[in-house]
């Protein structure tokens, strides 16, 4: 006889809560037998939400047990579920349509979260499959209209930037999302934060700074959603790093250090956490080599060697086999090392891992001494540090991570390691530099170089250069250079003269005879590129997708170093929409070349367009900050940091513009718009007076700047005038401000109008232009409808209207650039009413203030139901033109 389903529910929550208690003790491996039991049961008598649980406490559980492949399964086959409704009532045949969409939109972004970490941990935080999770999760956020979310896989990007190499732009990640506590119903992320901060310091060699950021971590631990898990991974992070440190044991480092917990956590039985004790393994081999043990210290970690490998755990294997080869190293096992560096790097290759093997690189070439824990650069302190008689002379030479300063291409403040020592590789030479005299044609090399200079803007003296090149004969060509230099001068000019397709075919003999070349095959698979953007009805015959990713793959592979070769690769695959492959590739090609301004744009860009704005100054503040000395840089800095509000960084940006490309159009527009957002009206108005001169009149956007200036001042009267002048100015002669500028300029006219008394006639004309222009910003609207009590029971409806016009539209003083021959539009309004009925009576009244004549309605949806708020119209939208026919 069936249990009754009362205590089957009994059952599955008590299973429940002892996963949970287990889990909070770090007990893992005995939480998983929990949830496994917990499926069982489920599966068994057809409950679907708690089988759901059962496999987010078994997707934890494997990220700490290592059992990753078994994760991963169980990770696919719970968003089948989510996804399918047909594989969920297969499960529980009475699911309904409404708790299957529930589910799926509460569980798909855990489930995808706890994904991402185990494929990370498998394959890699910088590999093909992390990346596809990513862009998966990303998706399913926006499907689920999850977009809260989205911010949560963002924070990856710290630990693909970390594997990236790129050590800079992981701890800018870190440090922008752990700054401060979360909003309301969000992570708390501030301790994983400040243990990545600590991690990447080590891996730095700052020592001092990684002390204190670990300190720093153990004081958050109990902000962690498992407090007892993050204390555990910082204690034995921080002694790692009190040992490299020459502190010795934490304890004795810490003493009664105030506000900082002194006790040891208490660690979990053996077996029950992998995860922390392969971290105790690593930082018990520290000690060893620290004392003067290195043989012991390897076969710690030899233990772990096979395990972590039959796991298929790839990521813990590559930092603990890189630790084996640096305690062989200090043992002087040559014959070891060079056994254990193979594999590394094959794998380090394949899982695309640039950091370890750029550790191992240092270690090879000795330009960071070996030490337990292989660093990037020399450690500032304890028994692996630089002598000190030799600290300040290396110091001169670099300078410690620092990330972007919210001044603008400023370091920020804060506690740092001033005697470290971090060299930047030097860049291998470009394929374009000066020929060698070696190569055999090295005069028409030279001739050609200056003739391709010269012909900028000639299409005919550029085909004549395309034809002498593509008249050389690949076996004339010896070396594997001379190829490079021929292939990079096709390059340049090929697709200018509109011989890209011939300069393919010319280039693809080259590229098989040089299989080995790094250059040759990515420049080759460039040519490929331009030959299908310029034949694109045939592009499949001319050149497949296939044939040229496989060289542009191969080419990254043969040498991981070469900035320009990511760079082209990046732009091969962000123009046939795989972006984050481009996002890789170009993330790489900037850790290499912080100025090479081509691949900061277009990865700037890239940030930009995922809604990453942050992500993007970050990158052109770096490269400002390490000279880039190209004006669009600190132009797309400037415009960025003003949608993001940072406003004294936006100042400095605009100055470098103007020191880069003097005297240009609407440098000093912007410099006045971030001015005014320090509210420094005087020096506002002072630029804008410069821009005018440069303009030539007082144009729209310049005269409402000066009214927004004005009203900062509190300047009414001039308020006024500055007002007058803008409504003189027909918006059908602004041609010359976007869209999104002129809703920006509109939006800071109506703030600034508040100086106005309430009821005076230039506020209320104010309001009459905007709305007929469809420029009404939202806070117009919200402050409308504060005028009306609070109430629930509301439905935010969209309504789309048909506007027709007559023949005084083109005089109108709504009628903007470029609309003048619109017979009618469909104009949109976001409404909140209690029905339908009262929102389509309010966008009709709203619209009737926009233009004589009455609108119909075209359809309406319904986004929300049940709201608690002010009822009334939320936003205006943009406008469709109908032109005359």
């Amino acid at each position: 006889m069936a249990p009754p389903d009362g205590e089957i529910q009994r059952q599955m929550d008590n299973l429940v809560h002892w996963a949970q208690d287990l889990a909070r003790r770090c007990h893992y491996r005995s939480a998983m037998e929990a949830a496994c039991e917990l499926s069982a049961l489920a599966r068994r008598h057809g409950r679907l939400f708690p089988y759901l649980r059962s496999a987010l406490f078994m997707l934890d559980a494997a990220r700490a047990t290592l059992d990753l492949d078994r994760g991963v399964e169980t990770a696919v086959e719970t968003l089948a579920i989510l996804e399918n409704l047909h594989k969920a009532r297969q499960l529980q045949p009475d699911l309904s349509d409404e708790e299957h969409g529930r589910m799926a939109r509460t569980l798909a972004c855990d489930v995808y979260a706890l994904l991402a970490e185990l494929v990370g941990l498998r394959d890699g935080y910088n590999s093909d499959g992390f990346h596809e999770v990513i862009d998966e999760a990303t998706e399913v956020c926006r499907q689920h209209d999850r977009s809260d979310q989205i911010a949560r896989f963002r924070c990856f990007a710290r630990d693909e930037f970390l594997a990236a190499g790129d050590l800079e732009m992981s701890l800018e990640q870190a440090r922008a999302i752990g700054l401060s506590p979360p909003g309301p119903g969000l992570l708390d992320l501030r301790w994983p934060a400040a243990w990545h901060i600590a991690w990447v310091l080590e891996l730095n060699g700052q020592l001092s700074d990684a002390w204190l950021s670990a300190i720093e971590a153990l004081r958050l631990a109990p902000t962690h959603d498992n407090p007892l898990d993050a204390r555990l991974q910082t204690w034995v992070l921080a002694e790692e790093i009190s040992w490299l440190g020459g502190r010795g044991e934490l304890l004795t480092a810490l003493g009664d250090r105030e506000g900082c917990p002194c006790e040891p956590p208490v660690f979990p039985p053996p077996g029950e956490y992998p995860a922390i004790e392969l971290r105790c393994a690593q930082r018990d081999a520290v000690a060893a080599c620290c004392a003067g043990q290195p043989a012991q210290a390897e076969r710690l970690l030899a233990a772990w060697d096979e395990r972590l490998k039959r796991g298929h755990a790839w990521t813990p294997w590559l930092e603990l086999r890189l630790r084996r080869i640096a305690a062989a190293w200090l043992a002087g096992d040559f014959a070891q090392v060079a056994a254990l560096a193979g594999p590394l790097e094959a794998q380090g290759h394949q899982a695309r891992h640039w950091q370890v093997l750029g550790r191992l690189r240092a270690l090879r070439d000795g330009t960071v001494p070996a030490a337990p824990v292989p660093f990037l650069a020399w450690a500032t302190c304890g028994p692996f540090a630089l002598p000190t008689e030799e600290r300040a002379s290396a110091a001169r030479a670099s300078t410690p991570l620092a990330t972007a300063g919210a001044g603008g291409f400023t370091p920020s403040s804060g506690p740092s390691d001033s005697d470290h020592v971090c060299p930047t590789p030097a860049e291998p030479a470009a394929p374009c530099t000066p020929v060698a005299d070696r190569i055999p044609w090295a005069t028409r090399v030279a001739q050609w170089q200056q003739r391709l200079r010269a012909a900028q803007g000639s299409p005919e003296a550029l085909r004549c250069v395309v034809d002498e090149l593509l008249a050389v004969r690949p076996d004339e060509v010896h070396e594997a250079d001379e190829a490079a230099i021929l292939l990079d001068l096709a390059d340049q000019a090929a697709p200018a003269a509109g011989r890209a397709v011939d300069a393919w075919r010319w280039a693809e003999p080259l590229a098989q005879r040089f299989p080995s070349s790094a250059d040759v095959l990515n420049l080759a698979a460039d040519l490929g590129h331009a030959a299908r953007t310029e034949a694109p009805q045939s592009a499949d015959r001319v050149a497949s997708l296939e044939c040229l990713e496989r060289l542009f793959r191969a080419s990254l592979e043969l040498d991981i170093e070469r900035p320009r070769n990511f760079g082209r690769a990046g732009f091969f695959y962000r123009d046939i929409g795989r972006q984050s492959e481009a996002e890789r590739c170009l993330a790489r090609g900037f850790r290499l070349d912080r100025t090479d301004a081509a691949i900061v744009l277009a990865l700037a860009e890239l940030y930009c367009d995922s809604d990453r704005l942050r992500d993007a100054l970050a990158v052109l503040d770096i490269s400002l900050r390490e000279g880039c000395s190209w004006a669009d840089v600190a132009r797309q800095a400037g415009l960025i940091s003003l949608r993001l509000e940072r406003y004294g960084a936006s100042v400095q940006y605009w100055r470098r513009v103007e020191e880069l490309a003097p005297h240009e159009l609407w440098t000093h527009y912007y410099l006045a718009l971030a001015h005014l957002g320090l509210n420094q009206a005087g020096e506002a108005l002072a630029a804008l007076e410069e821009e005018q001169l440069r303009f030539g009149w007082p144009g729209l956007h310049l005269e409402i700047l000066r009214a927004c200036a004005s009203s900062a001042q509190g300047n009414v009267a001039q308020f006024r005038r500055h007002f007058w002048q803008a409504r003189q100015t027909p918006l059908l002669e602004v041609d010359y401000v976007s869209e999104e500028g002129l809703e920006q300029l509109f939006e800071k006219l109506y703030v600034a109008a508040q100086c106005l008394p309430p009821g005076d006639p230039e506020r209320a004309e104010l309001e009459s232009w905007m709305l007929a222009a469809g420029l009404a910003p939202d806070r117009f609207f919200l402050e409308k409808r504060r005028h009306n009590p609070p109430r629930g029971g509301l439905g935010f409806y969209v309504f789309r209207l048909k506007q027709p016009l007559d023949q005084g539209w083109s005089t109108f003083k709504g009628c903007r650039a470029g609309q003048e021959d619109w017979q009618a539009y469909v104009g949109s309004w976001g409404v909140l009413a209690p029905s339908a009925a009262e929102a389509e009576k309010t966008a009709l009244d709203w619209q009737g203030r926009c233009y004589p004549l009455p609108a119909e309605v075209l359809d309406f949806t319904v986004h929300y139901e049940d709201c608690y708020d002010c009822p009334g119209a939320v936003w205006q939208g943009r406008r469709e033109g109908i032109a005359r026919t």
